[in-house]
């Protein structure tokens, strides 16, 4: 006679799947380590679009005849030598099946499904290369009934192994190891306490927070210069999340490109305006001189730096065009005030009125006309 029952419901959180399809679009590979038995983590997966009927599935469990017939004999060094082999011979099969799919034109995606038992012997030194080669060349890899450790292993083995950036997201105390282990820790805060969040770079209420975490405010920290599309089209278009994996902005062809324009752009300032001065001479018939040719220079300078930071906006607002040209104004202000005013005991004579006298003649209206321009010219072509 049935006196009762109890029962605990462990279901994914509203907008998981949403979330991780979201992700993936963005071209990010998600990999899902859990405790539950392999049929569980299967079903999360189906759930989750990580693994769909038209994915070639790599499954390595101990849960075979073979196995099982070995363990039934009892002897632990002859379980651990055959599973070992298994693994072995597994892993070697998967990964030239996966080869052979990926060379073929319309070959399907892949994934991997692997249990704790097996990797723990996938894990060893001697079998991980196979097993990272197998697991980097599958869109979605499964790994069920693993232990804490295990899960940091794994973390460790890709961002040592395959040196990518590492994310780990978890809830419970038995994730703390493994968010530890990546290079960005991620704890939800929810009925399972707050072993994670604790442990964590980053604390979100709910899993789908993941999407603004890393498609919003991620992409809007690697790019560091403006918010060049709202929140609300990051999240439509995650494939924009990709300039930040192929590292488009911050590799060291860009540094030489800024390097080799600000050596070009130096060159321009000097010798434009130093040979055009040569023979300039103010309304007075008195030739320029240093504080002329320096104040003129540097005239230059402020116009092209803040002309060339509005070429770098990839979105101008009115508020960009307000802080150029209050910038442009207000060196103008300054040098106006400064040059204007003359302080017998600090100050030198040749700068007093230097940007009048300038301003009264063409040369001055010519440099800043044709300095700019022509020190920007490479940087126009070389973004168009």
């Amino acid at each position: 006679m049935l006196i009762g029952c109890t029962a605990i419901e462990d279901k994914l959180q509203d907008g998981v799947p949403s979330c991780i399809e979201t992700l993936s679009r963005a071209g990010i590979k998600i990999w899902v380590l859990t405790g539950d038995k392999m049929e569980t983590a299967i079903n999360i997966a189906y759930a989750c679009s990580l693994i769909n009927n038209d994915m070639k599935q790599f499954i390595i469990s101990s849960e075979t005849d073979e196995i099982r017939e070995v363990e039934n004999k009892g002897d632990p060094l002859e379980i651990a030598r055959f599973i070992k082999d298994t693994v072995k011979q597994e892993l070697r099969k998967c990964l030239e099946e996966a080869q052979h799919y990926l060379h073929t034109v319309s070959g399907p995606k892949l994934a991997l499904v692997i249990d704790g038992k097996c990797l723990m012997y996938a894990l060893e030194p001697s079998l991980r290369g196979n097993l990272l080669n197998l697991s980097l060349n599958c869109s979605s890899v499964v790994c069920c009934r693993v232990s804490p450790l295990q899960k940091a292993q794994v973390t460790s083995l890709v961002k040592k192994g395959a040196r990518k950036i590492t994310l780990s997201i978890g809830d419970g105390a038995n994730d703390v190891s493994m968010i530890q282990a990546a290079h960005v820790g991620i704890g939800i805060s929810g009925l399972e306490g707050m072993q994670a969040v604790m442990a964590s770079d980053f604390s979100i209420a709910q899993f789908r927070f993941l999407t603004d975490l890393l498609l919003v405010h991620g992409r809007w920290s690697y790019l560091r210069i403006c918010k060049d599309v709202s929140a609300s089209l990051s999240k439509k278009y995650p494939q924009l999340y990709k300039e930040g994996i192929r590292n488009n902005f911050f590799k060291w062809r860009v540094v030489g490109v800024w390097a080799f324009f600000s050596f070009y752009q130096s060159l321009v300032f000097y010798h434009f305006v130093t040979t055009s001065s040569h023979n300039g001479q103010n309304s007075g018939g008195k030739i320029f001189g240093l504080w002329d040719v320096s104040t003129m220079a540097f005239t230059c300078v402020v116009v092209t730096v803040n002309l060339r930071l509005l070429m770098i906006c990839n979105s101008i607002t009115r508020w960009h065009h307000i802080s150029v040209a209050g910038s442009i104004f207000a060196w103008f202000v300054f040098i106006f005030l400064y040059s204007g005013v003359m302080i017998s005991y600090d100050r030198q004579e040749n700068v007093f009125f230097v940007i009048y006298v300038l301003m009264s003649t063409f040369y001055f209206y010519l440099s800043l006309l044709l300095v700019p321009i022509v020190a920007l010219l490479g940087d126009f072509i070389y973004l168009g």
